[in-house]
């Protein structure tokens, strides 16, 4: 008689083990699924709020800030840190604020404004994409470029090799820009203001 309770013993941490073994079976798919989902939209800042903004320059913040609304500041701001294109060191230095929203086609469908008294770049290779800065902007930082961002300001430059980078990059893009057949503004055409060292 003492079989029975055995066996039932058994029987129970069996049914018990193959229930708990079988069960998570489709969990790493469903989690890997999110971890790419994150990974997709989690290396970019889209702030709809300056706070936001404010955030996503700063030197914690992202590579890619691409603001979705008008933003308006009534302090100084500033772009520090330095990030890598797509957060991969072997692409070398790059930040990029995009000033735009855009189709799946990568049409831009809608433009942005920041205002603000004084944009500070110190992020090396900064690019500031389509919409518009309505402010001065303060360049320290090597490799700065607009890519048909408006500034309703003056473009300032920490130093006169600065200036001369950023004449430099510009050049090459134009040149690049034109091998492929794309629309790109000269920086006379984007600053409203004075281009100088200040």
């Amino acid at each position: 008689m003492k079989i029975k309770p055995v066996l039932l013993g058994l029987l129970l941490v069996t049914s018990l083990s193959v229930g708990c073994s079988s069960a998570p079976a489709e969990e790493p798919k469903e989690e890997t699924k999110a971890e790419e989902t994150v990974d997709a939209v989690g290396t970019a800042s889209l702030p709809a709020s300056l706070d936001e903004f404010t955030k996503g320059i700063a030197t914690d913040g992202k590579w890619i800030v691409t603001p979705v609304a008008n933003l308006t500041s009534d302090k100084d701001l500033t772009v520090d840190g330095v990030f890598y294109n797509k957060d991969d060191k072997s692409k070398g230095e790059y930040r990029k604020l995009g000033f735009y929203a855009q189709d799946e086609n990568k049409k831009v469908t809608e433009e942005y404004t920041l205002t603000v008294p004084v944009l500070n770049v110190k992020s090396p290779q900064t690019t500031l994409v389509n919409g518009t800065i309505k402010g001065d902007v303060f360049v320290d930082a090597l490799g700065f470029n607009l890519n048909n961002c408006k500034i309703d300001g003056n473009l300032l430059f920490a130093s006169e090799d600065i200036k001369a980078d950023f004449e430099k990059v510009m050049a090459e893009k134009m040149e690049k820009a034109k091998a492929d057949g794309k629309e790109m503004k000269e920086a006379t055409e984007l600053v409203t203001g004075e281009i100088k060292v200040k």
